[in-house]
């Protein structure tokens, strides 16, 4: 990976008191009045107050920057003494700083994602090729899609655009029923929506793996494509964001191969002629898991 910052003493963050006082430039009880000039070549948030470096404040407080002088010493300090002591020159040596330890972390989150390139590859190359992985999936939609009757598939993909689980019947009433349930003069519907089960795994009706893939092999791309020692930061923010996004659809590939080995589970299959209420087509559907299932059995 490119190292385009030292990570030795001198690098930019300072997070602990000991990395602070192990600066070998470091001078303590510093008077002030010899600060003529200064740069500002790291700054320090720690999670205890430490006293200021310079000898006439003291001043016990959590933030502030390592100032250079022009001899090489350094001392450290808050912000506040470094702007009374120096206004607009500090002022501009701890935004030139802050902007220089903004793209460090950008160029950083890049080239981690470079890093873990090869290795998240390899991980979806073995969720496409694993038996019941991404290809198998993919194939097994192909197939239900030119195989199970269309009201059925447009169910399906509707309930899963809507993320709807629930498998309804419509149930006839008998007479008694009604009866029972109108005693108390409520008016009874004769036909009742039951819910007899929820399908699993419809997040592959709303994800494709290629689309997945594709989107991560351009963040690559983009990130590949640039020169992240010369790019700004406007360029550098949002293809760090795309980069850090990796994670999540890798993520999403996961899911996609999980959810397929519940949506094809036999279990699951087998509510799939209730999505319709023509007889014929759910005949049809129910046939064609029969086939499935024996398949799988031989299988």
């Amino acid at each position: 990976m490119t190292q385009y910052f030292s990570s030795n003493s001198h690098d930019l963050r300072i997070v602990s008191a000991e990395q602070l006082y192990a600066r070998a430039a470091l001078v303590q009880d510093l008077n002030s009045k010899e600060i003529k000039s200064a740069t500002a070549v790291a700054w320090y948030r720690l999670p205890d107050k430490i006293p200021c470096g310079l000898s006439d404040c003291h001043q016990w407080h959590g933030r502030g920057y390592v100032a250079r002088l022009p001899d090489g010493r350094e001392v450290h300090m808050g912000k506040d003494c470094g702007t009374s002591l120096l206004g607009e020159e500090w002022r501009h040596a701890t935004n030139a700083l802050d902007y220089q330890d903004r793209i460090r972390q950008l160029r950083i989150t890049l080239d981690n994602a470079l890093v873990a390139k090869v290795e998240i590859e390899r991980e979806l190359d073995a969720l496409t090729e694993a038996p019941n992985g991404a290809r198998w999936v993919a194939r097994r939609k192909r197939e239900f899609e030119s195989t199970l009757p269309e009201q059925v598939i447009d169910r399906i993909k509707a309930q899963a655009r809507r993320h709807e689980t629930a498998v309804t019947i419509e149930v006839h009433l008998s007479a008694d029923e009604i009866a029972k349930r109108s005693a108390g003069g409520q008016k009874v519907a004769p036909i009742e929506t039951q819910v007899i089960g929820h399908l699993k795994g419809l997040q592959i009706w709303r994800e494709a793996p290629g689309q997945i893939r594709k989107r991560i092999e351009e963040v690559y791309s983009a990130i590949e494509e640039t020169d992240r020692q010369e790019a700004r930061e406007r360029k550098l923010r949002p293809l760090a964001a795309r980069a850090l996004g990796i994670g999540d659809m890798v993520q999403v590939f996961r899911d996609f191969v999980a959810a397929g080995e519940d949506f094809f589970a036999p279990s699951n299959l087998s509510y799939l002629p209730s999505l319709t209420t023509d007889k014929d087509a759910s005949r049809q559907t129910a046939k064609l898991i029969k086939r499935c299932h024996q398949e799988a059995a031989i299988a």
